[in-house]
């Protein structure tokens, strides 16, 4: 038999395991992380696991990862089983724990609820930690409502913070509150942008956004992915322009509706600042105005429209910034498009 070598390839063998894929991440042309469901599950079980162009790999990892089983060139790794992040299966099986996300070898949240409240831990391989550690105390300490951090294992190699209050600005999109939690939203994205840049950030600059995007693309090409969104990403990524540095300020380069929780106050708390840079700001609000779209395309929203216009009164762009940002907005929506051929149990219509 050939070796499977694309996506679609991929999906259908996994299907003969009984596995949906939900998501996958690529790593090389040779290897993706995956996100599985079981089909036809009751209880929506997932499992975590890895494909590798080389059978002879896969049985190397397998073997080297307690818990998990290998088919061929697929890895399978249930329960939190994962030979980098050795102490996840443990923690997996507390009974309070329950395992949010999991890309094998490289990172795995948890949530804990206990009678003291709900706390959620990163985990990472030990060399990774110092610089989870160090995103998330600066995220701590800027002034935003962002996650405080409770606890640091270096033998674990865990960071665990205290949960926000309030509910994700992703289910506000369909209810009265929508505008006022955009509104909001828009608003402390301003707030992260005037805050003063701490001199440890890397620099993330237009040229690299579009490489970002040029890297995407290129692996959704040799895994033959099928592009999503394909009329919005023509000549998305050109050539770049000089840099403005009249335009430097701390970004979050993952800005969307899914890491903003807004309180009954519409008061805003901002997730996962682990990918911080100094850059420009039009990238984090053309991120949110495109995921605003997004959800159009997916069925959530009738018209983004009015959405998209509360961020932009609550952010109150310069004239500057907006002129800036049909670029980003066009590079965020080539980067969406190879991400989510990655994903073809989300893929919208």
């Amino acid at each position: 038999m050939s070796p499977v070598r694309t996506l679609p390839q991929i999906v259908e063998t996994l299907a003969g395991h009984g596995l949906e894929l939900v998501r996958s991440w690529p790593r090389s042309a040779e290897h993706l992380l995956l996100d599985l469901r079981v089909m036809n599950g009751s209880d929506g079980s997932s499992t975590a696991g890895q494909w590798f162009s080389s059978s002879d790999q896969a049985r190397v990892v397998a073997e080297a990862t307690q818990g998990s089983t290998c088919a061929g060139q697929l890895v399978f790794q249930p329960g939190g089983a994962d030979r980098a992040l050795r102490p996840l299966r443990a923690m997996v099986a507390e009974p309070t724990t329950e395992l949010i996300s999991h890309r094998p070898e490289r990172r795995a949240v948890l949530r804990e609820r206990s009678t003291s409240g709900v706390r959620y831990t990163k985990v990472v391989p030990r060399k990774k930690l110092p610089g989870l550690h160090r995103a998330t105390a600066r995220a701590a300490a800027f002034p935003l409502r962002t996650p405080a951090v409770e606890q640091v294992d270096p033998e674990r190699g865990t960071v665990t913070t205290a949960a926000l209050p309030g509910v994700p600005l992703h289910e506000l999109l369909r209810s009265p509150r929508a505008e006022a939690a955009c509104r909001a939203t828009g608003a402390a994205l301003a707030a992260v942008h005037r805050i003063p840049v701490p001199a440890d950030l890397p620099e993330h600059s237009l040229a690299d956004e579009q490489q970002v995007a040029r890297t995407w693309q290129a692996w959704a090409a040799a895994f033959g992915a099928p592009l999503a969104f394909l009329a919005e990403t023509a000549n998305a990524v050109q050539d770049a322009e000089p840099a403005d540095r009249r335009a430097v300020a701390v970004v979050h380069r993952d800005f969307h509706d899914k890491q903003v929780l807004v309180a009954d106050d519409d008061t805003v708390g901002i997730l996962d600042f682990d990918l911080a840079a100094v850059g420009d700001p039009a990238l984090d609000l053309a991120n949110l105005l495109v995921h605003l779209q997004l959800r159009q395309r997916q069925g959530m929203l009738t018209d983004s429209s009015p959405l998209e216009h509360a961020v932009l009164v609550g952010y109150q762009p310069s004239a500057e910034l907006l002129l800036r940002l049909p670029r980003y907005m066009s590079l965020t929506w080539t980067r969406l498009a190879a991400v989510y051929a990655f994903r073809p149990g989300t893929e919208p219509t």
